[in-house]
């Protein structure tokens, strides 16, 4: 056989079986248990390899036999070249080793192919058991529905599921109006919720007013108890004097008029200005007269102390008394000569002498019939002594004072 005989069966081979196409398919599978048809595509297509590879590795026998017989020629007629012999050797060795290399992926493939098939027939013996106790169970539970339904089993069911096709149908009708129904409450909640919130407010603004209400009432109510007090008090006024009676009245004063025989002045106006306590209802705070000439600071200072309204009141009636008492005497001696009457001091000045240089001052009596006397004497000659100076009577009155020192420094 010559070179290019050789060339056209590796040729034939290549065509017969592609090297690529054997590499492809003896691949290892990832999944021992895959696809029952995959599994025996591969199996079919394996052994077909293997046939073919049968098949080429007895033609390259048959090849290397011819040539060897084609080479033993050569060599016996002496034609045979060195070289190319050699090239030829190598050939096929190395087309017999990849052969060999082939065959040996082939088995090993073919060792895995069966272990999957192995596998393969349990897991399919497998699921033919649980089909089977599928299959089973089936016909028991088929066999219970027809022991409780009857032989119209088919009717029944078909009525339950009408039944039930019913019933899920008129749930679904009562969850939409159930669903209807809440978004209304919802909305009468949330109304409530507003009108609750209004209420709140209105209850506030309720208490508020309450709470002014309450405020002016107990005003009212101090004020009431104020004018009882001040009744009160003006029923203890009428209880203790006479000649006293009630001008007028406000909320917090009472005005009371004295009347008198003496002098041209017959009645006084007095006002009692009265403030509110925590503790005793009502207090005197002042007290005016209608005479502004009239000392009354003492008895002011004293009543707002003690509170003692009647003790005040006939305290200011006494020195009313007293005052007009002494204007009358006052007017005839102002007539004659000047003097000052220091009413807080109960003491009455007055200028005597030739040239009026002699101021003479008198201490008066609480009342006007107790005794006067002199106190000092300033001007004109400083040796004086006051000791020296009294009247004859003992009890002269204050008329009796004036005429003794008008003669006195005249």
């Amino acid at each position: 056989m010559d070179i290019k005989d050789t060339e056209d069966i590796k040729q034939f081979m290549k065509e017969l079986i592609p090297e690529t196409f054997i590499l492809d398919d003896i691949q290892e599978s990832k999944e021992p248990c895959g696809n029952v048809i995959a599994l025996k595509d591969k199996r079919r297509i394996t052994i077909n390899l293997v046939h073919q590879l049968e098949a080429r590795l007895m033609l390259v026998k048959s090849w290397i036999n011819g040539n060897e017989d084609q080479l033993s020629k050569d060599i016996e007629n002496g034609t045979a070249n060195q070289e190319n012999t050699s090239s030829k050797k190598k050939e096929c060795e190395q087309i017999a080793q990849e052969i060999r290399h082939y065959c040996d992926k082939l088995e090993t493939e073919y060792e895995i192919l069966q272990l999957k098939e192995k596998l393969l027939i349990e897991k399919v013996s497998q699921i033919k058991l649980q089909s089977e106790k599928c299959e089973h169970l089936k016909q028991e539970k088929w066999g219970k529905m027809v022991d409780i339904l009857g032989p119209n089993m088919p009717q029944q069911l078909s009525n339950f599921d009408e039944q039930l096709k019913l019933k899920v149908e008129n749930a679904q009708q009562v969850y939409k109006t159930s669903r209807t129904n809440l978004k209304s409450l919802k909305v009468k909640v949330c109304e409530l919720k507003t009108s609750c919130e209004e209420l709140l407010q209105k209850l506030q603004q309720k208490e508020e007013e309450y709470k002014i209400l309450k405020k002016e009432q107990d005003e009212k109510t101090s004020r009431v108890q104020a004018d009882f007090d001040i009744s009160e008090k003006m029923i203890n006024i009428y209880q203790t004097f006479s000649n006293v009676s009630i001008e007028k009245s406000g909320k917090n004063f009472i005005q009371v008029k004295m009347t008198s025989e003496i002098g041209e002045a017959k009645s006084l106006l007095v006002t009692l200005y009265f403030k509110p306590s925590d503790y005793q209802g009502i207090l005197l705070s002042d007290i005016h007269v209608s005479n502004n000439n009239l000392y009354i600071t003492d008895c002011v200072e004293n009543v707002r102390s003690i509170q003692n309204i009647p003790a005040c009141l006939n305290s200011i009636k006494e020195r009313w008394h007293y005052y007009l008492r002494m204007a009358e005497h006052l007017k005839d001696i102002q007539e004659r000569l000047p003097v000052d009457w220091i009413q807080q001091e109960n003491k009455l000045r007055v200028v005597v002498g030739k040239n009026a240089n002699i101021i003479c001052t008198l201490q008066l009596p609480s009342a006007y019939q107790s005794w006067v006397s002199l106190l000092n004497v300033k001007g004109g000659d400083s040796q004086i002594k006051i000791d020296l100076l009294k009247p004859s009577n003992p009890k002269a009155s204050l008329q009796e004072w004036i005429q003794y020192l008008e003669e006195k420094f005249s």
